[in-house]
């Protein structure tokens, strides 16, 4: 009796409630309406509604998902562990009002184990969690990263959130920061091997075989590592590139050489059209931007364009100026981005399926309270003609008696007239007259309880 959907109810309005029975121990979320007789609030209806049907919607699924009450606690939720446990921050006198409303009994709220939380986008975060497993009769914790999904559900006031683990995403690009890290150091090398190639040539005369091995050293190096390289003469135009460029593109690029790197490598910003490369070099020669990194694409006529991240860089060689360009396939990381999109957007599209489907199960309770209604009235309607019935003996008493002292009074009133009396017949005139409406007022009300009425809803 003292939770708040009996308290609204009993004082005329309907209540919604999201709490733990305190009989059964289980959740549900209830609806309760006021029951009337006449003007009077007589009692109230209850209808709970279970959650446990509903979770198992959600098993076996390849994410997880909750429904957070207006405080963020979980009241739902595929994963056990998780019920009653804040997605947030809860203030000392929060978690007491929790506490004396008995919602959730003794049931211990506490903070789930979120170490690190980032915006994605405006509907979503990425989230890490940190769980217990038992392996081999002991307890050990593992971090679980998660892309969260939210949605508010206006009607009830709650949140349902969907999340999707990230393990394979976060290992596959931490192999695409491995790869361009070893561009960077492929690029590193082939700068430290070239100063060490001029240094010899100066301090040593028979430098002409160490030159030799240098550059069949630094040829390997370039025809046998996997990020595409590019030399660019002082006038910015394509002096020699290595076969992983070719194998990025699918064809020969000899007839590019003494072209300008637009005709190979556009960039994100200018869509299919071919780029001014001036932005770029007056980056590097006047603002003193030493490592220059744009996204694009490799394109070549008859071929299909390939993703790629460009790094640019400057190469200060003995007696010319000269660039070196290094590319690295985005092929799969592109792939992973338009995955990750549309595996946010089906999440979004089951995330309203699922509201729909709320929306639905609420739509069809109240449809079934109303019909509960109809019944109720033709129930009281059936007491009240039973209790008719009981007191109509009552009735014929209630009657008998003002009539035996009409017929009473009217004899004496004639009496009195006879003997000229008018007084004493003027008196039992104004008896005969008020018994006559106390007779009234019985069937008036007899008339009334037996009146067919309706169970008014309190505003």
């Amino acid at each position: 009796m003292f939770r708040p959907y009996f308290k609204d109810a009993i004082k005329g309005k309907p209540g919604r409630y999201y709490a733990l029975g305190i009989m059964s121990n289980r959740r549900g979320y209830y609806f309760s309406y006021p029951i009337y007789e006449g003007d009077s609030i007589i009692g109230v209806a209850v209808v709970k509604v279970d959650l446990t049907q509903f979770e198992k919607r959600f098993a076996n699924q390849h994410y997880e998902f909750v429904l957070l009450d207006p405080d963020n606690v979980v009241f739902s939720g595929s994963r056990s562990n998780w019920l009653y446990r804040v997605l947030g921050e809860l203030s000392h006198e929060e978690l007491k009002r929790i506490a004396d409303s008995q919602r959730y009994g003794d049931k211990v709220i506490e903070k789930l184990a979120i170490t690190y939380q980032k915006p994605f986008d405006e509907n979503a975060s990425i989230v890490d969690i940190v769980e217990s497993r038992n392996i081999n009769n002991g307890e050990h914790l593992n971090r679980v990263s998660y892309l969260k999904m939210s949605l508010p559900i206006s009607q009830l006031d709650f949140q349902i959130s969907i999340l999707a683990p990230l393990k394979t995403i976060n290992e596959d690009i931490a192999l695409w920061r491995a790869i361009f890290a070893g561009g960077v150091t492929i690029t590193a090398l082939l700068f430290g091997l070239a100063m060490l190639r001029t240094r010899m040539l100066r301090e040593r005369s028979d430098a002409n075989e160490m030159t030799r091995h240098n550059q069949a050293y630094i040829r390997e190096v370039i025809q046998n590592t996997q990020a595409g390289l590019v030399t660019l003469d002082d006038n910015h135009k394509i002096e020699s590139f290595n076969p992983a460029v070719e194998r990025l593109v699918g064809q020969p690029l000899a007839p590019l050489v003494g072209q300008p790197l637009c005709q190979l490598f556009r960039t994100d910003k200018e869509g299919s059209s071919p780029f001014s490369s001036d932005d770029l070099f007056d980056a590097i020669n006047n603002l003193g931007v030493k490592v220059l990194t744009r996204e694009g694409s490799l394109c070549y006529p008859d071929q299909a364009s390939v993703p790629v991240e460009m790094t640019l860089c400057e190469m200060q060689l003995p007696n010319r100026l000269s660039y070196l360009v290094t590319f690295h396939d985005m092929t799969e990381r592109k792939r992973y981005e338009q995955e990750i999109t549309q595996a946010r957007i089906d999440l979004e599209e089951r995330v309203r399926e699922r509201t729909y489907e709320l929306e639905g199960a609420n739509t069809r309770l109240r449809q079934e309270i109303e019909e509960h209604k109809g019944t109720q009235r033709e129930l009281i309607q059936t007491a009240k003609l039973a209790v008719l019935g009981q007191l109509s003996a009552g009735l014929n008493h209630e009657l008998n008696q003002p009539l035996t002292a009409i017929r009473a009074f009217a004899g004496n009133g004639l009496k009195f007239l006879d003997r000229g009396k008018y007084d004493q017949a003027q008196i039992n005139l104004q008896h005969i007259s008020q018994l006559g409406q106390h007779m009234s007022d019985i069937i008036a009300r007899f008339k009334v309880f037996a009146r067919k009425g309706d169970v008014h809803q309190g505003q």
